[in-house]
């Protein structure tokens, strides 16, 4: 079986990808490699007919990234394996689909931030066209997406990508929230969870480390959500609201 793990990113790919590699080797995992970003940019295009499905193909046997897909969880190339999957390229019966989400209010914050933490990111996030998914593309008024801040810009990412993740792939998937991932009093039971999921046995005295950070944001620049201004709140509840509700996290903004 095939083992995707789909996500917006800065959903603690880079944490998830070191602790199933540690303690679950034989599963081969990979994550960001060469050619990521390529696919990444290729795979947020609006399309979705054969010759551009064929192309996403010929990328991921170009960079070595196996076709199917070899087991990743690399966030670069989620919408790329989502696409595959919704439009028959995989084979549903042959991959678990964990879907590793976190909340749009610690997202949208870790990426406001990340994207200022060098001038590569900042390039990529605000000079590169289909670095993420274009809203008007997707049901937005050309108007509406010329006045979106960046900031509205990743309530809206948030939104849509793992609107995609959960309504479009039903077959052998999971949901996994970051937040059960590294919460102390829920980490071993979201992690044994994920390993039965996975069909991997997990030894009873297991160990994470969920107090070491990888790939963190600096929060300088962007403050978390106590410190949001009340329309920053108003335009994550606007994007955000009804799916935050159905991954519960509707106690937390």
């Amino acid at each position: 079986m095939y083992i995707y793990v789909l996500s917006t990113g800065r959903t603690g790919t880079n944490f998830l990808f070191e602790q199933l590699n540690t303690h679950f080797s034989q599963l081969k995992l990979t994550h960001q490699q060469r050619g990521s970003r390529i696919i990444n940019i290729v795979a947020n295009l609006p399309f979705t007919n054969s010759v551009y499905l064929s192309l996403l193909k010929f990328l991921f046997k170009l960079f070595g990234r196996g076709y199917p897909p070899h087991s990743t969880i690399d966030p670069l190339l989620s919408m790329a394996i989502y696409k595959f999957i919704k439009y028959g390229r995989i084979d549903r019966t042959k991959c678990l689909i964990v879907h590793l989400v976190r909340s749009p209010s610690t997202f949208v914050t870790s990426f406001m931030n990340w994207k200022r933490q060098s001038f590569k990111r900042t390039i990529l996030h605000h000079l590169v066209f289909f670095w993420n998914p274009i809203p008007f593309f997707h049901g937005c008024s050309f108007l509406s997406w010329l006045k979106m801040s960046k900031f509205e810009i990743f309530c809206w990412v948030w939104n849509y990508k793992n609107s995609c993740y959960s309504k479009s792939i039903d077959h052998n998937h999971m949901l996994l929230r970051m937040e059960d991932l590294i919460n102390p009093s829920t980490h071993i039971k979201a992690f044994q969870k994920l390993a039965c999921f996975l069909g991997v046995e997990i030894h009873s005295n297991i160990s994470l480390k969920v107090n070491n950070k990888i790939n963190k944001s600096c929060p300088k620049y962007f403050p978390q959500y106590t410190d949001w201004t009340q329309q920053q709140k108003s335009t994550l509840h606007h994007h955000c609201n009804e799916l935050r509700k159905t991954f519960g996290y509707d106690r937390q903004l």
